[in-house]
């Protein structure tokens, strides 16, 4: 009888006992909340860059439009170094920003957009397109890389790449990030 007594009080003693249950629940939380934190951040980096990238192309099709360019720079290197002044701070060492500038005559020469869905950067009979004029058939346009004279439409598009910021990522899958900004200005 005295043995089962200390049995009962023994079992009951450690059902009442919770001294390192907040140990073991703060053990099993903290990976979660971790990696909750590190997407938040993620998500705020990726959110910083791809704002600075819209500023800086701005910048850059107003200082193109303007037909400026800086003391010993040619207009499309000073465009380029506008875009990069902006994102600078968010590329990894050796990375360069992509900038391109296509200029067309007037609006008409811009080519209609439409959906690659082969991937190979041109339109192929078959994907769909948006008709602006309405004529049926999927206008491509002419146009000449430069920055481009007075009263032309310009297209700048700009885009880099970077490994994403935390590595949080790397668990979803997604190794790399890719920034891409498109704008149409028409020059003074």
């Amino acid at each position: 009888m005295i043995a089962a007594f200390r049995r009962r009080r023994a079992g009951a003693s450690f059902k009442r006992s919770r001294s390192g249950t907040t140990a073991v629940e703060f053990a099993l939380i903290l990976p979660i909340l971790v990696m909750l934190t590190a997407g938040v951040m993620e998500l705020g980096l990726i959110l910083l860059t791809d704002a600075s990238l819209e500023i800086g192309i701005r910048a850059a099709s107003r200082f193109g439009t303007s037909g400026m360019t800086q003391t010993g720079l040619t207009r499309v290197e000073s465009i380029e170094q506008t875009v990069e002044s902006f994102v600078s701070r968010w590329l990894p060492a050796g990375t360069k920003v992509a900038v391109t500038t296509t200029v067309y005559g007037s609006l008409s020469d811009i080519p209609e957009p439409y959906t690659d869905l082969n991937g190979n950067g041109t339109w192929d009979q078959g994907e769909p397109f948006t008709d602006l004029n309405g004529n049926g058939v999927w206008d491509g346009g002419s146009g000449s890389s430069s920055a481009g004279g007075s009263g032309d439409i310009v297209v700048y598009h700009v885009s880099f790449s970077r490994p994403g910021f935390t590595g949080v990522l790397n668990l979803a899958g997604i190794s790399t990030l890719n920034f891409s900004r498109q704008i149409v200005v028409q020059n003074e």
